[in-house]
């Protein structure tokens, strides 16, 4: 029973292989996405997905910053951890939003045509 399982299997395995063989010389694709065929079109699907996820932890830290301001329950160390979170939240939330007009700007200073479209 055991051989005539391990057969099976076998018989089972280069069929498989005979198979897919044959189909892949039938549909060869492109591994390659067109979201990804050239730099500036990577760079434009990368940062659609980007921005989303910095307004989602732009959320997330405010939210643990409120939360240390909170219950500092006036302890000046933990007011001023909390004050310091937040701001670099802040921070980081302007940058992702100003950095395709800055992109731009310097594209359009040194001469590179629709920098980001």
């Amino acid at each position: 029973m055991r051989k005539f399982l391990y057969a099976v299997l076998c018989f089972l395995v280069f069929l498989n292989v005979f198979l897919m063989e044959s189909q892949a010389v039938s549909t060869v694709q492109s591994p390659i996405s067109e979201a990804f065929k050239d730099i500036p079109t990577a760079i434009n699907t990368l940062s659609s997905y980007i921005r989303p996820l910095a307004i989602f932890a732009f959320l997330g830290v405010t939210i643990y910053g409120g939360f240390t301001k909170l219950t500092a329950t006036g302890d000046a160390d933990k007011e001023k951890k909390a004050m310091e979170i937040l701001r670099a939240g802040i921070i980081g939330f302007v940058i992702v939003v100003l950095a395709p007009f800055v992109v731009g700007v310097i594209g359009a200073i040194l001469g590179v045509p629709n920098i980001l479209t």
